[in-house]
């Protein structure tokens, strides 16, 4: 797995929090950061700010200057904490700049309103239950889904004929066909991601795994375990409550949710308020982090006013048309005017008489960052030092803010405070009034440094291309380096590869590890009899059958002849036997058509677990032969049987 996350993550087009929220993250991490300095990023992010109020049921006053003040983001950050503060804001600055379709099979409205969903709903579930705060599991829904969002991103093209495909009628099917496709499933980059961005362990591999049937026993009472049933039954909740149905399957499915609380133990006069509550904040939460659909400025070439969101609530989107006539002309793209001064936005507007761009108005910054992340803006001019630092602190910490050309208008000639807004990363400057053609000047200055960010980026992307098909060109050699010619499972150097892998993890998690080792019985007399064009075809035919009954997180691997190994991470003993049972059950009841007739085929398993004992397995290997000779104990008992190892 981690092999092909980081061919991904090289290509530069996986999903990933903006810079304040990696910043933040770093800060959070650092046991010498200080309330001061995480304060200091947050502010520079003013979309971030008002989220992280509203998230902390903090009043946010008007200090004068339409911002919230320092004090009262303060007190938020103390309610929050450090680890809450940094799980929501990775997850804010992550939706806030991968809204946008790249992958035209992926529904990224309908991902991130289900995301949402879930989200909200595992916060209640958890509120509800334990009676503290639900940040972390608000968090862990709102990013279950983000690998395939990864996956979106990284192949667009690719996965739309993946999500296409008939056969991807669950997750389980769409993890298969991502493995073939990608050799990667989204529920492996999910956990993948995450923790590359920092989130602890036992996030991560809920999120991952949170819809995966047959993982270990109901009734465990875990963190992972209860965060996982919190996190399915949330998507459940969502699901149900977006139907709003009154059929009667709606009602069933009601009574089965309702049910499902017990497991929790929430008690069932806390069901109904659970819903309500949920679908309460659902609502609240859509409009703050501005899912519903926004209205789009009418493109007229004039000025225009664009619509206020809830990122940007205070907007005052309209300049004072320049011309008339340019209502006839064609648009050369958009344009913010920042400014809360309507004498400064009026000078502003005269000296872009001639530039042919749809203006949009901002009156301070936080309404500005709203714009362009709506909007799209290909230039921005700011009135006044100040705004312009603090305009450009907020949008070169994503992608598509880094992109946007800052001008800065300004009546004062202060070198030393033109030259610091120009270190902050402000373009250019103009001193207004201007003289006479400098606005012709000014345009093709910018114009021309338009294009040139657009060549970079084509190069850029044109590279990133070409390492993307290096690197999927790369998977594919070593993936068949790693696959077995004849029954296209994995072979066994993959095996004893995953094996290491799986067996670091358990151990770091202290979670359990399952392994079943297979023997085919009576195999020699098919090749004797039949010779070995039929020995393969029986070999392949029962590979088929591993792939059809095993999970999609689960290994299975032809480790040599006849014989096969199967990894089950995370998966207890009363698990994996039960694993190890359906394929004895599934070979058992299949038939092959060979030159004498149809005929059926059994299996000898052997079963054994990290934990299954009083003290851990030592060693990887130590499992393994575990599971090797209680196969052969099963072979030496009678054949077809699964049988539990016990350590001596």
């Amino acid at each position: 797995m981690s092999h092909v996350f980081y061919e991904l993550k090289v290509s530069g087009k996986l999903p990933s929090p903006n810079g304040v929220g990696m910043k933040i993250l770093q800060l959070t991490q650092e046991a010498d950061s200080t309330l001061d300095e995480i304060s200091k990023v947050i502010r520079s992010d003013p979309a971030l700010t008002g989220r992280i109020l509203k998230v902390a049921h903090a009043s946010v006053g008007n200090n004068g200057s339409g911002r919230p003040s320092a004090a009262q983001l303060d007190e938020a950050l103390l309610r929050l904490g450090f680890s809450s503060l940094r799980d929501l804001a990775l997850g804010f600055s992550l939706l806030s700049g991968n809204a946008r379709s790249v992958c035209q099979g992926f529904d990224y409205p309908r991902f991130w309103h289900t995301s949402l969903g879930r989200a909200v709903a595992a916060q209640q579930l958890t509120e509800t239950r334990d009676g503290c705060a639900g940040s972390e599991s608000y968090v862990c829904g709102l990013l279950c889904g983000i690998g395939r969002l990864g996956l979106a991103s990284a192949h667009p093209e690719r996965y739309t004929r993946v999500l296409e495909s008939n056969a991807a009628s669950d997750s389980n099917d769409l993890a298969r066909l991502e493995v073939e496709a990608f050799g990667i499933c989204h529920r492996e980059l999910t956990e993948a991601m995450l923790c590359d961005w920092g989130f602890p362990k036992h996030l991560a591999r809920a999120a991952a795994t949170y819809d995966r049937r047959d993982e270990g026993s109901s009734d465990s009472q875990d963190r992972l375990s209860i965060l996982r049933r919190i996190l399915n039954l949330a998507e459940r909740l969502a699901t149900l409550i977006d139907k709003e149905s009154g059929s009667s399957e709606g009602r069933q499915e009601a009574d089965e949710l309702r049910a499902t609380f017990a497991d929790l133990d929430i008690p069932a006069d806390q069901v109904s308020p659970s819903i309500s509550a949920i679908r309460t904040a659902w609502k609240e939460w859509s409009a703050l982090l501005n899912l519903a659909p926004a209205s789009t400025p009418t493109r007229t070439g004039r000025p225009v006013s664009g619509a206020a969101t809830a990122t940007a609530p205070a907007a005052q989107n309209s300049v004072d048309s320049p011309s008339g006539s340019a209502a006839v002309r064609k648009s050369s793209g958009t344009l913010v005017v920042l400014s809360g001064d309507d004498r400064v936005a009026s000078t502003i507007s005269d000296f872009i008489r001639t530039w042919e761009y749809d203006v949009l108005r901002a009156r301070n910054t936080r309404s500005a960052v709203g714009l362009v992340l709506n909007q799209t803006p290909q230039i921005v001019v700011a009135a006044g030092t100040a705004e312009a630092m603090e305009l450009s602190a907020a949008l070169r910490t994503f992608e598509a803010g880094r992109s946007i050309y800052i001008l800065l208008a300004t009546p004062h000639h202060d070198p030393k405070r033109i030259l610091k807004a120009l270190e902050a990363g402000v373009d250019d400057f103009v001193i207004l009034p201007a003289k006479e053609g400098e606005d012709v000047l000014r345009l093709r200055m910018v114009e021309r440094a338009l294009e040139l960010r657009r060549r970079l980026d084509g190069r850029e992307k044109s590279l990133q291309k070409s390492l993307a098909e290096l690197a999927v060109a790369n998977r594919k050699l070593r993936r068949a380096a790693m696959t077995d010619a004849l029954t296209q499972l994995p072979n066994r150097r993959f095996a004893e590869e995953s094996l290491k892998e799986e067996w670091a993890a358990a151990e770091e998690r202290k979670t359990d590890l399952g392994v079943i080792f297979v023997d085919l019985d009576r195999f020699k007399s098919v090749n004797d009899t039949y010779g070995h064009l039929v020995g393969d075809l029986v070999l392949a035919t029962i590979a088929r059958l591993f792939r059809e009954e095993t999970r999609a997180l689960d290994v299975a691997c032809r480790y040599g002849g006849e014989e096969f190994l199967i990894l089950c991470p995370d998966t207890d003993l009363p698990g994996v036997a039960r694993c190890a049972e359906r394929l004895r059950e599934r070979v058992a009841s299949t038939t092959i058509d060979l030159p004498g007739g149809p005929q059926s085929f059994t299996i000898s398993l052997g079963v054994a677990t990290r934990l299954m004992g009083p003290a851990a397995i030592p060693t990887a290997e130590a499992l393994v032969e575990l599971a090797d000779q209680a196969a052969y104990v099963s072979k030496r008992t009678g054949r077809n049987r699964v049988t539990l190892a016990t350590q001596a």
